[in-house]
């Protein structure tokens, strides 16, 4: 166990634990984190989210020591970001009763474990860095508390990706928003270089020939909200292209791909911020 557990495990982790895993490769340790997730996740929504989060963690942990010359970073993200869901889950029930500081220093103290495993290696691919800039958002951590300058490092190694010769090694609109939008929330800047690559990439994806690798309206608007909170202006060729797509998915045929009200509130609020007069436009 690591130095968030000390003496025996509470009663309750038993019932959650699985047998010891042995021998595992690289892609069954990923397989059976998300199983753990999965399980975890029904439980939080239960009568015991309390104890189901700190079993989780303690899960994970077991993970960590017994398939640590295993690890990747592919699995680090894969914890972080199965602990940021199941934080939020837990939140949304009534009967998550733990006092919320000392359930959020729990968690900060489970990450900063996890974190701290292994030095980031020099190529990180740009799904895992998504997921890990995202969940570090949504639990209110900023990942350099734990690795000071990792988030620079981290943003270096996205827009390498960003910047790829090959369309296949290109993050796709998800994680393009996904990472844009937990660098806004974690107040982490890109340079305007690192922007403009990014907002590159993101209109291009719009055409991409993998339908799901292209925009929906959660995604433009988390983007574009982040230009607002970043304070950056992109160009008037993106932000044209950006809200001419963004209109056309709402009078899309198909209810389910239409923005919901707080997508177009956001789109609307990044363009008051940027000076973009979009109703005159773009109709």
């Amino acid at each position: 166990m690591l130095a968030l557990f000390s003496g025996e495990p509470p009663d309750f982790c038993f019932s959650l634990q699985s047998p010891e895993p042995q021998a595992f490769s690289p892609q069954q340790i990923t397989r059976h984190i998300k199983t753990r997730q999965q399980g975890a996740l029904r439980g939080v929504r239960s009568s015991m989210p309390n104890n189901v989060l700190m079993g989780f963690y303690s899960q994970m942990q077991d993970v960590c020591v017994e398939h640590k010359p295993s690890l990747n970073v592919i699995h680090i993200s894969t914890i972080i970001t199965a602990s940021a869901q199941l934080w939020e889950a837990a939140q949304q029930n009534p009967r998550f009763t733990r006092p919320h500081p000392q359930a959020h220093c729990d968690l900060v103290t489970f990450l900063r474990d996890i974190f701290c495993l292994q030095p980031l290696p020099k190529k990180v691919g740009p799904r895992a860095i998504s997921n890990i800039c995202w969940s570090s958002a949504k639990v209110g951590v900023h990942p350099d508390t734990f690795v000071p300058g990792i988030m620079d490092s981290l943003t270096a190694n996205f827009v390498d990706s960003v910047q790829a010769q090959s369309a296949r090694h290109r993050p796709n609109a998800q994680d393009l928003s996904n990472f844009i939008w937990g660098c806004a929330v974690l107040k982490h800047t890109p340079s305007d270089a690192a922007m403009t690559s990014i907002s590159r990439c993101f209109v291009e994806s719009m055409e991409a020939q993998v339908v799901k690798d292209r925009p929906n309206a959660q995604n433009i608007s988390n983007l574009v909200w982040s230009y607002a909170v970043l304070k950056h202006v992109p160009s008037d060729a993106a932000m044209s292209s950006l809200l001419r797509y963004f209109v056309s998915l709402c009078g899309g045929r198909d209810p389910g791909h239409r923005p919901v009200p707080q997508n177009i509130s956001n789109v609307l609020y990044a363009c008051a911020e940027l000076g973009i007069k979009c109703q005159t436009r773009y109709g």
